[in-house]
Order: structure tokens, then sequence, then C-alpha cells
């Protein structure tokens, strides 16, 4: 197990709180992420030129389907750059009420137009990280999620609808907001 100090941004619950104690710094056990995270929703947050618009839709898609997997007690994580704040955010979902803290806390976040790619962002603070699956909700197909891929790991782009993507990384799967909400734009 590695063990590495508390950035601000980790998730609290790979503290090791023993260890931490004794050594009157926080520490944080580094391999609980890789080997326990199955789904990572992402928001990228760097608007790039894109319309608010376009950031607002990538919200909600992100919200609709951390939802839906909340409704069916699926159990996943949910991560996004708070440029307000300059902190990586980090919310693990399964419940109703974990998804509400989830709700508030990305509505109090804010964006910015230029800024370091996400998947640098994540990679920078969780280098051994391998989600199997990655879900990065984004307002515009710049975002970089070459540092995402990995061996065993699945990373799919949800973009809104007319976004051209014709500069996604090979290997990432593109879907359109429309197509996973369902055309009328309801959660699913």
């Amino acid at each position: 197990s590695e063990i590495r100090e508390y950035v601000p941004g980790d998730p609290v619950r790979q503290i090791h709180w023993k260890l931490s104690a004794k050594t009157d710094r926080l520490l944080l056990r580094e391999n609980e992420l890789s080997g326990g995270t199955e789904l990572l929703l992402m928001l990228e947050t760097a608007l790039a030129g894109h319309s608010p618009k376009d950031m607002e839709a990538a919200v909600e898609g992100l919200l609709s389907a951390s939802y839906a997997l909340a409704q069916a007690a699926f159990r996943h994580d949910v991560c996004w750059y708070d440029h307000g704040s300059g902190e990586l955010k980090w919310v693990e979902v399964e419940t109703a009420r974990e998804y509400d803290r989830l709700q508030e806390a990305i509505l109090q976040s804010s964006s910015n137009e230029q800024a370091e790619s996400l998947g640098e962002i994540f990679k920078s603070h969780h280098p051994h990280a391998h989600p199997a699956r990655v879900i990065v909700f984004s307002p515009h197909a710049f975002s970089d999620v070459t540092p995402l891929l990995a061996e065993h790991t699945a990373v799919t782009m949800v973009l809104p609808e007319n976004v051209p993507h014709g500069a996604v990384e090979r290997g990432v799967s593109i879907i359109t907001l429309p197509d996973l909400l369902g055309r009328q734009g309801k959660r699913i």
C-alpha cells in the first residue's frame, strides 16, 4: 500500500487515520482509489471558448446520470475541478443523500474559460488511479482525456448536441447528451 500526504481535494475516505494520528500529518492510502473505483463520472469545467449553455448541458447530463445511478443504489464517484477554490473535488455517490450533497457541491463550483486539462489535473492528484470506466461530461471535445487512458480503463466523452468532436483522442467513445438522456431531454 502506498502512503502519501493528503492534498486538498483528495477523497477523505482514503485518509489513513491511525498513521495520521501517529505522525501528526494527514496521510493517504493511495491504492484504495485504484482498486475501488469502478465508475468515475468527471465534469470538464474549462469552457475553452464554448457557450455557458454547453456547460449547463454538461452539468445537467452528469447530474442526471448520477441521479439515475443513485436511484439504482449503484456506487460511483464524481470528480471535477473547481476553478474558484483551485481544488479537485471528489464525491462518492450511492444514495439519494449523497447525490444531494454532490448536486449542491457542483452547483457551487465555478468554471473557467481556459484551464489545464482535467485529465492532467486528475492524474497529478491520483497517479495510480485506474478506474474501470470513466465518463467525462464536457461542454466541448477539446478535453485532453489521454492521461485517463490506461490498459484497463474505458473512457467515454459525453458532449452537448451539435458540438463537433473530430478532435477527440483515438480510443475514446463519444456520445451526445440527447442520446444519453433521451431525445426529450428527460432524466435517464
